[in-house]
């Protein structure tokens, strides 16, 4: 299918950009993390590379963890608007940090940043788009508009990537944490205002509810 016939339709087209906001921009914050994590750690934060690396480590564990005991457990039993506004919520705190003087950075605050986004990887905007991206898209447009999300996120995470250096050399890191911040709340705003209602309906209820028909 080519992305014309996709996007023409208005559900297909509305769907896409939902999950656009909602995964590609949070990626934005994402990727700076994984990409910048020595860096993060280390240069602004001013801890070792041994201390850098074991909380590295441990917010790779509480991704699982989230993932697990958080999204697995909870995500049909409990209100799926009210984990997303929590966990993106939590995800916003911890970025928060980063734009305060690197001399005001204490040991907690770095914690919590490692711990919130641990979390969040496991059980927040990734998790949410993978259910998302198959549950809102009929068999037959579910590929294409999955590769059309991923390739916009993962372009858009390239640019991004490319600027930031530039952004925190010519103006500082605290403004480029400015700019990350706002990706995470405008993605947490985004995903917790328009959380679709699909919970415990099957694919062929959800496709029926939004497109007011089987699509054959």
């Amino acid at each position: 299918m080519s992305y014309g016939e996709l996007l023409s339709n208005a559900v297909n087209l509305k769907t896409c950009l939902f999950l656009i906001c909602v995964y590609s921009i949070w990626n934005l914050a994402a990727s700076t993390w994984g990409f910048f994590t020595p860096y993060l750690l280390e240069t602004v934060g001013q801890l070792s590379n041994t201390v850098s690396q074991l909380m590295s480590v441990g917010s790779f564990l509480l991704s699982i963890a989230g993932t697990f005991f958080i999204f697995m457990r909870y995500g049909d039993r409990v209100s799926r608007r009210l984990i997303y506004f929590l966990i993106g919520g939590i995800y916003l705190i911890g970025w928060s940090v980063w734009i305060l003087p690197p001399e005001s950075l204490s040991m907690w605050m770095l914690f919590m940043f490692v711990i919130f986004s641990g979390i969040n990887n496991g059980s927040g905007q990734q998790a949410f788009y993978q259910l998302w991206s198959s549950e809102l898209f009929p068999t037959k447009y579910r590929a294409t508009a999955q590769g059309l999300t991923f390739f916009v996120t993962r372009i858009a995470s390239a640019v991004w990537l490319f600027c930031a250096p530039i952004i925190m050399e010519a103006l500082g890191f605290r403004y480029a944490a400015m700019l990350i911040t706002a990706f995470a709340a405008i993605s947490w705003l985004v995903g917790t205002i328009f959380c679709p209602s699909t919970q415990g309906k099957t694919l062929k209820e959800i496709e029926i509810e939004r497109y007011g028909h089987e699509v054959q």
